[in-house]
């Protein structure tokens, strides 16, 4: 079944499926944006040595990298959420630093709600076993004083350590520093 769409905000030929989901073309663009900066770090990890793979891969068993990595990437890596759920972040850095490295990618390239989301990103980062985590942000849609504001509360906590990166170039300058 199709319904019309109206034509003062898509084309006037374009019909909406309504047995498929609906998907908001600016969340849609969002999510792709989010995708790239998570391929974007992991291709920079990989490049400096890192074994990148699925958590689901290493969990049935596959324990290391190939000889020579420097350690492992785990990709989509489920955690306790803030509200005592199930919920997923996107990497988990093992065998480099006593601990694990949580790292958190948040892309927004136009002003938006994403930003919102920090506080909630931050409380599930604070709660979280491992003790470093890095938060690398992307894009000049944040609100104003949003990434100075989780810097500051990053930088007050003092039982792990969390490190907040304003750019993917900030993070990936630094990584190059660290790692070679």
């Amino acid at each position: 079944m199709t319904v019309e769409i109206c034509e003062e905000y898509v084309g006037k030929d374009d019909k909406l499926n309504v047995e498929e989901p609906f998907v908001d073309p600016q969340g849609r663009a969002a999510a792709l944006n989010g995708l790239k900066l998570e391929d974007k770090v992991e291709a920079e990890l990989v490049k400096i040595g890192m074994t990148a793979m699925s958590y689901r891969e290493f969990e049935s068993g596959f324990l290391k990298g190939p000889e020579g990595s420097k350690g492992l990437l785990l990709k989509r890596v489920p955690h306790v959420t803030p509200y005592g759920t199930r919920g997923y972040h996107e990497f988990s850095l093992r065998g480099v630093i006593p601990g694990n490295v949580r790292i958190e990618c948040r892309s927004q390239r136009v002003a938006g709600t994403a930003d919102e989301k920090l506080p909630y990103l931050f409380e599930s980062v604070k709660i979280a076993q491992e003790g470093v985590a890095w938060i690398i942000l992307d894009g000049d849609g944040f609100r104003a004083n949003s990434k100075d504001w989780l810097k500051k509360n990053a930088d007050a906590i003092k039982y792990k350590k969390i490190k907040v990166f304003p750019s993917f170039a900030s993070w990936k300058s630094w990584i190059n520093v660290v790692f070679n």
